[in-house]
């Protein structure tokens, strides 16, 4: 029986410590220049991938200086990803946000 089935997000009964690797990639995020910034994370079904990816999002999250956004395939990317940043950002950036002048045929 393979331990390693996929339940998308939820930590595996054996899960193997990824804390160096995790510590690696939150820590390089937070450099002006890094490689991290732009990462591609592959596996095998079932090794991990979306637990990495979901508590690194968890720990960028709790960062003042951080927007952590979560895209589904399905959903039209682009417009979604500026409303989740618009309702997440801070009032002074909204304010800025708002002046700006929109010329988009989906809004």
């Amino acid at each position: 029986m393979n331990p390693f089935n996929p339940t998308f997000g939820d930590v595996p009964k054996i899960f193997l410590d990824r804390s160096k690797q995790l510590n690696t990639v939150i820590k390089s995020l937070e450099e002006s220049v890094s490689p991290y910034q732009t990462t591609f994370v592959y596996g095998l079904r079932g090794s991990g991938k979306t637990t990495f990816l979901s508590d690194i999002s968890n720990q960028m999250s709790k960062k003042d200086n951080w927007i952590v956004i979560n895209l589904a395939v399905e959903e039209d990317l682009l417009i979604t990803l500026v409303k989740l940043i618009y309702v997440r950002m801070s009032n002074k950036f909204r304010k800025i946000f708002d002046q700006l002048d929109w010329h988009f045929e989906a809004w």
